[in-house]
């Protein structure tokens, strides 16, 4: 198991991946605020395994510098310590591009 899961996917189970995909179909798309706020945030929240941590502008800068494709490829696909969907089970593509914009 690499760096990047052992770091954070103990932190994303915190966050409700169990009831999450219940939640989702019986309510509709999740806002991007909503997945940061419980998904993304396990890992950026706080850096983990080099993670750009939210709302740091620097280190996000190269990153958005690629484009907003290559950065919402990314984030479904994974890169490098990230993987694909960030852990993020129950996120469709959709959802997962809102937490990106």
């Amino acid at each position: 198991m690499g760096k990047y899961y052992e770091d954070c996917s103990f932190r994303s189970f915190d966050f409700g991946f169990a009831t999450a995909s219940s939640v989702a179909s019986a309510s509709g798309p999740r806002s991007g605020v909503d997945i940061d706020a419980s998904k993304c945030v396990a890992c950026h929240g706080s850096g983990a395994a080099g993670a750009q941590k939210l709302g740091d502008v620097a280190a996000w800068a190269l990153v958005i510098g690629k484009g907003i494709d290559v950065l919402y490829g990314s984030t479904i696909n994974g890169f490098n310590g990230m993987p694909a969907i960030g852990l993020c089970l129950d996120c469709s593509d959709d959802e997962l591009k809102a937490a990106v914009d």
